[in-house]
């Protein structure tokens, strides 16, 4: 029974330490004027739509997949709600009248990101266009030799 209580001790204490620092890292990308007059005027902590937009992209990206990448499952609900509840009295929000469907975003939100917003993926090119090409004729044993090679070309 004690290893039980001991083992909820330890996941409490990191669930915490999680909360704690998305909270650090929202609350800096949403202390801008504009997110402010947004937040007071809706009286929603995110702007509205998907991680497409370009907002909310900004928001999730460079820290959530840094962070939590290949951590196991460690952006449970209770971290979206406890980070939810932190955030809108850090930022002195009014209370929300549908909370829960803050926490389900925020909890979304914090899983796609880790999954989707991580670095950029090279574009796929031919592998010869990541060749540089060579002049033919180099030296003067060059050109004898690819002189001698076209002239068999051509008498083929």
């Amino acid at each position: 029974m004690a290893a039980m209580a001991c083992r909820a001790h330890r996941q409490k204490v990191a669930r915490m330490a999680h909360v704690l620092f998305i909270v650090k890292k929202l609350f800096k990308k949403l202390s801008t004027p504009e997110h402010q007059k947004r937040m007071v005027t809706t009286s929603r902590l995110l702007p509205l739509g998907s991680l497409k937009r370009k907002t909310l992209k900004v928001l999730f990206s460079g820290w959530v997949e840094k962070r939590f990448k290949g951590c196991g499952r460690i952006l449970t609900r209770k971290v979206a709600e406890a980070t939810v509840r932190r955030l809108r009295s850090k930022l002195e929000l009014p209370d929300c009248h549908d909370l829960e469907d803050e926490i389900n975003r925020m909890h979304y939100f914090l899983k796609v990101a880790r999954k989707r917003l991580g670095p950029g993926k090279e574009k796929a090119m031919s592998t010869m266009d990541a060749l540089e090409t060579i002049p033919m004729e180099e030296s003067d044993a060059d050109k004898e030799f690819y002189m001698s090679l076209m002239n068999q070309c051509r008498q083929d």
